[in-house]
């Protein structure tokens, strides 16, 4: 989820009401019950989701910019990566991602949210698993409680 969410960082999430677009949510696939996914809620119920050449559009509009500046960082195999930057909103949220992979146009059905992670080029989300019945997503992330660096490079 970088650059969001570093792969050395402690979190608390909250389970709170009908989740929304833009937040970062904790769930779990029925497939793999006894992990936790951490990603970020990018098309509701209706919306119709689509990326084209690493930009999301959600509804036919593409969401976000380019940023000029590139960004350095360590994967979760501790490798050192640069990518380019797009910053998304939608309702009034606001958040950066590296750009990457594509999908087919597709309508995300009742009670089911599609969900990316931020590191569009290496994230297994909706584009693997498809959209997400609501009942599996157990929170959204709140707080950051510790942020430590797992690769042993100093943060």
């Amino acid at each position: 989820m970088a650059p969001a969410v570093g792969s050395g960082d402690t979190w608390v999430y909250l389970k709170t009401g009908t989740p929304q677009v833009g937040e970062v949510v904790v769930l779990r696939l029925p497939d793999e019950p006894g992990l936790l996914h951490v990603k970020r809620i990018v098309a509701s119920p209706g919306q119709e989701v689509q990326l084209a050449d690493g930009r999301l559009y959600v509804d036919g509009q593409r969401v976000g910019k380019d940023l000029a500046e590139r960004t350095q960082w360590r994967d979760t195999d501790c490798v050192l990566r640069e990518s380019s930057t797009l910053r998304e909103e939608i309702d009034g949220r606001r958040w950066e991602v590296f750009s990457g992979g594509d999908h087919e146009p597709e309508l995300v059905g009742p009670g089911q949210y599609w969900l990316l992670g931020d590191n569009r080029g290496g994230s297994s989300d909706s584009r693997h698993w498809g959209a997400v019945d609501a009942r599996f997503i157990v929170g959204k992330l709140w707080l950051r409680l510790a942020s430590r660096d797992r690769c042993g490079q100093g943060e």
